[in-house]
């Protein structure tokens, strides 16, 4: 409700209270709502009806049926817009609105899944009982106004007139039901927006399921903003200080090169600077391909887990069964998860041997990473295992470790992926 310029919402003396609802916003527009309901639910109650009344009767006839099921379906939608939108006009009242209405339809599967869904006999009640009650809850606040204004006014027309009760007690009487009219304007409408919660909201499963949209939309957000994120550090740190990096280690090679008569202290030192920054460059280089590789970007996951593969100190047997490029979340999620998981094997696993194999089937991306270690594999014991998982399931993945004392260690991690 606009409490702002609502003296009744106000604190202070009852008596102002009273007499100041009778010229308060809220409650000429809480008539108005009224009125406008009366208008709604007569009209399309009307409407409604007919077609549910025809909607029974037609069912001998199978087609005549389904088309006037259809059209009360599709009409029940609109007016639950139309009945939201009203409320929020004219009481502030803001009404989930749930799932959106289907489009007409005369498919049988779409009115079964239409008619199992209990709200929607909820809905489709109240636009029916609208047909009535708005009619009757504006009768009973117009009539309110309209009979407190004519016994208010009986003295100006009757004054005159031998009447057996005095018009100006009719006239008090009218006073009195003028300051009392608000009032049922006030409690008729707070009435219909009960109803109109229970039975146009949203029921507890589908606010959890609204809940949850939300919560997967804002995370798909956060995960899009730091894959960016990631690409954009791996941009500048390769355009910018790789590339300055690059240039001293070859600046100091040459001078390495070329100054062979500097003394014992001076080349050793220009030594040392020369291999740092090359070990520099080369750390910079690993940095940059775990930020975001330009391989995974340009050539696909089979050659950057080729690529990951080459690079281990343990030989790795890659295979990867994909006729198809999948979302770039999926593949970056696929690609760290087997780039930590060969690190692990290197530096805690005491392996041999490891195999990596990426299977696209089914609608989903199957890896598989095994080695032939010690096992004994823990997430809680900081090996990045923990952290695997939560980046799995940031895209709704499954992650599973088996990892008994003596090996051998396998990952297996499913992600999801559209179809193509």
């Amino acid at each position: 409700m606009d409490t702002a310029t609502d003296s009744a919402a106000r604190p202070g003396p009852w008596p102002l209270i009273v007499v100041g609802a009778l010229w308060s916003r809220r409650t000429w527009r809480e008539l108005t709502h009224l009125v406008s309901g009366a208008v709604v639910g007569v009209t399309g109650g009307s409407v409604l009806l007919f077609l549910v009344v025809a909607t029974i009767l037609g069912a001998p006839t199978v087609l005549v049926s389904l088309v006037t099921g259809a059209l009360a379906l599709s009409l029940s939608g609109a007016l639950t817009a139309l009945q939201r939108s009203r409320h929020r006009a004219f009481l502030d009242l803001d009404l989930p609105a749930g799932r959106p209405y289907a489009a007409f339809s005369i498919r049988p599967r779409v009115l079964l899944e239409l008619i199992g869904t209990g709200k929607n006999w909820a809905r489709l009640g109240y636009h029916l009982i609208s047909l009535s009650w708005g009619l009757m809850a504006a009768a009973i606040a117009v009539g309110t106004w309209a009979f407190a204004v004519t016994l208010t006014l009986v003295p100006l027309f009757l004054a005159n007139t031998e009447l057996v009760v005095n018009p100006f007690a009719l006239s008090a009487w009218g006073v009195a039901l003028m300051l009392f009219a608000p009032w049922t304007t006030r409690g008729l409408a707070a009435l219909d927006a009960q109803m109109a919660k229970q039975m146009l909201g949203v029921t507890r499963s589908e606010e959890l399921e609204m809940r949850i949209t939300d919560l997967a939309a804002s995370r798909d957000s956060t995960v899009d903003a730091a894959d960016a994120e990631r690409r954009r550090i791996e941009r500048d740190l390769h355009d910018g200080a790789q590339q300055r990096i690059t240039a001293l280690a070859v600046n100091l090679g040459i001078a390495r090169a070329t100054l062979a008569d500097l003394p014992e202290p001076g080349a050793r030192a220009l030594a040392d600077a020369h291999e740092e920054a090359k070990q520099a460059l080369n750390d910079l280089r690993d940095l940059v391909r775990g930020l975001h590789p330009a391989v995974l970007e340009d050539r696909g996951l089979d050659a950057a887990l080729s690529a990951v593969a080459a690079r281990s100190p343990v030989p790795v047997r890659v295979r990867v069964d994909m006729d198809r490029r999948v979302d770039r979340d999926i593949e970056a999620v696929a690609y760290f998860l087997v780039s930590e998981a060969l690190t692990n094997v290197a530096r805690h696993s005491g392996a041999e041997h490891a195999s990596v194999e990426v299977v696209l089937r089914d609608g989903g991306l199957h890896l598989t990473v095994t080695d032939d270690g010690a096992g004994g594999a823990d997430p809680g014991a900081g090996t990045g295992l923990r952290g695997l998982a939560d980046r799995v399931r940031s895209v709704d993945g499954t992650f599973r470790l088996t990892s008994p004392a003596g090996g051998p260690t396998t990952i297996e991690a499913e992600l999801p992926c559209a179809s193509s």
